[in-house]
């Protein structure tokens, strides 16, 4: 595809996760494949993978959220928990539950959920995923008081974007925000994780034997996932975007004039004796 492809965008998931490209094609056609992290390390055997995570254990919630992909072609997390009434982690977890019961799918390059049964029959997620002892663990610490957040703060990122909406087209600054967490559980002190917007553990740091062996290439330890835990308890829905503001607006177009200047300077395909 790279001989004819106008753009290519690459998506990484984290450390040893899955990785996807996207080829952009002439006449709108786009083409994406995605890879497991190694040869050996399959997509069914991706260990660790769901544990990255938490998903909905809430039946109800989750059978509103496929009621709300049944009635449109896709949706993204912000419209489902708009359509629901609940926070974006919230309906995050419901979504993947039904992605892990094979009845939805997510786009990675639209980001937008869309509804798919993969089976006649739901299967029963019980028996598919059998109890992770590493999750067990990091109920039991929860459960019995040894995990404790000791900072948390939230790490943005801004970006102008023009969006459509009843009345019209508007420019708003989106807001993409990492929570940034430190604290211990157990007897690991100096923990450290980054979930994005949805609570997914993106990055994390412990001490434990577990960690110093796999790092994240298997998935968070229990210490990770029980920190991740209560810091999804505590954490504040804040806004996701705002109206942008002078200073973004100037940003955004003198980013604009940059990229068209740089264009005109390209030679592209015309003869040039100096290669």
């Amino acid at each position: 595809m790279l001989p004819y492809a106008e753009q290519v965008d690459v998506y990484l998931k984290g450390r040893a996760l899955p990785h996807f490209y996207v080829a952009h094609l002439p006449g709108g056609v786009r083409f994406l494949l995605g890879l497991s992290g190694w040869t050996a390390n399959h997509w069914t055997n991706t260990a660790g993978m769901d544990l990255l995570l938490e998903p909905s254990r809430d039946a109800a919630l989750a059978e509103r959220v496929l009621g709300v992909l049944r009635e449109r072609f896709h949706a993204s997390t912000e419209e489902v928990a708009t359509a629901l009434g609940v926070d974006a982690a919230r309906a995050a977890g419901a979504l993947a539950a039904q992605c892990a019961a094979g009845r939805a799918l997510f786009d990675v390059e639209a980001r937008r959920w869309r509804h798919r049964e993969l089976f006649a029959t739901p299967v029963d997620l019980g028996r598919l995923y059998p109890p992770d002892a590493r999750r067990e663990e990091a109920e039991r610490l929860e459960a019995a008081g040894q995990v404790e957040v000791t900072s948390a703060a939230p790490r943005e990122t801004r970006k102008v974007r023009t969006l459509s909406t009843p009345e019209g087209s508007v420019t708003r600054e989106v807001v993409y925000r990492d929570w940034v967490v430190h604290g211990r559980a157990g007897a690991q002190a100096g923990l450290e994780l980054v979930m994005n917007d949805e609570d997914r553990i993106l990055f994390g740091r412990c001490g434990c034997d577990f960690f110093n062996e796999h790092l994240m290439n298997q998935g968070p330890c229990a210490h990770l996932l029980a920190l991740s835990r209560l810091a999804r308890a505590q954490r504040r829905e804040l806004s996701s975007s705002e109206p942008a503001s002078v200073d973004a607006l100037a940003a955004r177009a003198a980013e604009a004039g940059a990229r068209r200047q740089a264009e005109a300077l390209d030679p592209g395909d015309g003869d040039d004796d100096n290669g």
